[in-house]
């Protein structure tokens, strides 16, 4: 009898933990984040005048991510003067994972103030971001001030710049010297920065990048629309895309038209077309060279004949030009080499920035002649400046 017992109640037990475990919840594993072959970094340099709408350009970012048909790796370099917020600099992911929730993955915080406008910092960032995302479509935007390769004559070390944090200014130079350190090359630059659609800019980074995107004149105080920027570019998602890029920059002009409407110009830049277009400038100022020799005698009167693109860098004159109404300037004529090189465009008749700027002859294209540096109060810095980057050589 006790031998039943011990049987019925072995076998009354196995029931219940059968039917314990067949009610437990299932546990579901974590979401995971979804994974691309296509890493953004954009660089802010935003401790500046510009801090304040450095969140506001991150927020849509997050809306263009969870909003993407496409995973996209987007890693965020931000500085900006918001000591309340984290202190110092950091690099994060904005991560959309499986259950199409956002997460942030902190790569690396900084426990010290730096420079982020010191290019040694800015190559630390590049290669810190590549190696640990060696993926095979790379882009790169820089957030911030921008003016081409102008030296800046308000502080010292007088130089040119790509961005600004507190006194120190990245120079165009040192940007191209930061990614020939990096040994990475990029698929694209994208420029959320004043006046850096220029021949100079191109030139300089013509074998750092295959693509670049900029304004040659004032950027719109906003920025980049970025939640359609980032759907667009999330579009290329895996290698076999590369070949869409230039075709998903386009889509970014054209997101950036519908934006603002009626304020602004923005181009698409081929780096492989800059060195016959810098061949074909150099053979312009020889065969024209009657001429051009001529222009720095009477600066003003040649200056007023040409489009410019709006804003003194200096405070004296304005330094940005159409290259193609300078080659017509002289009877010549860059237009088949422009056409090469811009590749598409987008602007306004006029554009009310810093001043009313009209575009009446504008081919995408600005640069600095440096025959009209005698106009300016900094005709030195400005002279010393060309000899450092690669169009003035």
């Amino acid at each position: 009898m006790q031998q039943i017992l011990k049987w019925i109640f072995g076998a009354l037990t196995l029931l219940c933990l059968a039917s314990c475990k067949d009610n437990d919840p299932i546990v579901k594993p974590d979401p995971q984040p979804l994974k691309s072959e296509h890493t953004l970094l954009i660089y802010i340099c935003g401790d500046n005048s510009l801090s304040s709408i450095v969140n506001p350009n991150i927020r849509d970012a997050q809306e263009g991510l969870l909003s993407s048909s496409h995973p996209l790796n987007l890693i965020i370099y931000k500085d900006n003067n918001d000591r309340g917020e984290a202190g110092y600099p950091s690099l994060f992911q904005l991560r959309v994972k499986s259950d199409h929730t956002l997460d942030t993955l902190y790569l690396k915080k900084w426990d010290t103030e730096k420079n982020s406008a010191d290019f040694e910092h800015f190559a630390e960032v590049v290669s810190t971001t590549f190696k640990q995302y060696d993926t095979p479509i790379k882009g790169l935007e820089i957030w911030g001030h921008g003016r081409s390769w102008i030296p800046n004559v308000h502080v010292e070390p007088k130089s040119r710049f790509v961005s600004v944090d507190g006194n120190k200014f990245m120079e165009l130079w040192e940007m191209h010297e930061a990614l020939d350190r990096t040994a990475v090359h990029l698929n694209y630059i994208l420029f959320d920065a004043c006046f850096m659609g220029t021949a100079e800019v191109a030139y300089e980074l013509r074998n750092n990048c295959d693509w670049i995107l900029a304004s040659p004149a004032e950027d719109p105080d906003k920025g980049y629309p970025y939640t359609p920027f980032i759907e667009r570019l999330s579009e290329v998602s895996a290698s076999n895309d590369a070949s869409r890029i230039p075709n998903v920059l386009k889509k970014c002009i054209d997101s950036f038209a519908e934006f603002y409407v009626d304020r602004g110009t923005i181009a698409l830049y081929d780096e492989s077309k800059m060195e016959p277009l810098h061949t074909a400038y150099k053979k312009l100022l020889t065969d024209y060279a009657d001429f051009y020799n001529e222009v720095p005698t009477n600066p003003s009167h040649y200056e007023a004949k040409l489009q410019h693109y709006g804003r003194t860098a200096t405070g004296d004159r304005y330094h940005f030009y159409d290259l193609g109404d300078f080659a017509r300037l002289a009877g010549g004529n860059l237009d088949s080499e422009i056409a090469n090189a811009v590749v598409y465009r987008w602007g306004t008749k006029y554009y009310d920035g810093a001043g009313t700027v009209e575009f009446p002859n504008s081919c995408g294209f600005a640069f600095t002649p440096p025959h009209f540096f005698s106009l300016s109060n900094s005709r030195q810095n400005l002279e010393n400046g060309y000899t450092h980057i690669e169009w003035g050589k």
